[in-house]
């Protein structure tokens, strides 16, 4: 059993290895594209929020 928890445990890594790559690369191409000033308020906005509700949500919760 301890094995297969090891393996497990080497198959997850490597999958995160990947997706950590992945995510590397669409995040620098995110970063290259041009982002209306519109779209970046919004988005500010909307992270305010949800960090005022999730920080309500841990005070209270």
């Amino acid at each position: 059993m301890p094995r297969k928890i090891a393996a497990d445990a080497q198959v997850e890594t490597r999958m995160g290895r990947r997706v950590n790559r992945k995510v590397s690369v669409l995040l620098t191409e995110i970063e290259s594209e041009h982002v209306p000033d519109r779209l970046l308020k919004l988005a500010r906005d909307l992270q305010q929020a949800l960090g005022e509700k999730l920080g309500s949500e841990k005070a209270g919760g």
